[in-house]
């Protein structure tokens, strides 16, 4: 860990597949299980803020990394840039497709 904090984002299509997670597990198991989730990103994003370089980097798309969460079958996709880390997905570990590859 480098000492520095970076700005975390989320590009438009990363908040949508969140909160469409978060309303899945709300409906499917209820409020404590989505709040569980959001919990479990927000670390996870604090994360990245703290030490973006802690995940591998894609073998095939060298530019991003994924972090993947430890309670739930999602990782987030993200890129390391010098000023910001962006997230590009929050990906469901069933989705193997790479159907995020074209957001960079």
């Amino acid at each position: 860990m480098g000492g520095t904090v970076k700005r975390v984002s989320l590009i438009m299509e990363a908040q949508t597949e969140l909160q469409d997670s978060v309303s899945f597990y709300r409906d499917q198991a209820g409020d404590q299980l989505a709040e569980a989730f959001k919990s479990e990103v927000k670390v996870a994003l604090q994360t990245l803020s703290e030490d973006p370089e802690r995940s591998p980097h894609l073998r095939d798309i060298p530019e991003l990394q994924r972090l993947l969460l430890s309670r739930f079958p999602f990782g987030l996709i993200y890129t390391n840039l010098p000023d910001e880390v962006v997230v590009i997905a929050v990906a469901h570990g069933n989705r193997f497709s790479r159907y995020w590859a074209d957001r960079l």
